[in-house]
């Protein structure tokens, strides 16, 4: 059986050995954006969370193709910039300011 299936099966009998205990508690899961990731949580959790440092990452990439040209490099640093400090400091709107906001057709879950 491998590592990760191994660790998904514990961590399903954690969480299922905890709700009866904290029957009214809000079960928030944090993850990067791998997809078997979201669909393990999303069987488990009510909320599913992107941890910083992975949604910066992701903003990086955005940034890069909204901005490929190395002449638009100053551009590109400050838009980074912009919503990196956005997403730290008003987390709350990041959906209505990172996806589909910018012009772009492509939306990833940050």
């Amino acid at each position: 059986m491998g590592g990760k299936l191994n660790f998904l099966e514990r961590m399903t009998r954690e969480i299922e050995r905890a709700r009866p205990h904290y029957p009214e508690a809000l079960f928030i899961g944090v993850a990067h954006g791998a997809s078997d990731n979201w669909l393990f949580l999303n069987a488990h959790t009510s909320i599913q969370v992107t941890d910083f440092w992975h949604a910066t990452e992701y903003l990086a990439q955005a940034a890069g193709a909204l901005f490929p040209h190395p002449r638009n490099g100053t551009q590109k640093m400050q838009w980074l910039e912009d919503k990196c400090h956005k997403l730290e400091h008003n987390p709350r709107r990041t959906r209505a300011d990172y996806q589909g906001t910018e012009g772009t057709s492509h939306q990833r879950p940050i």
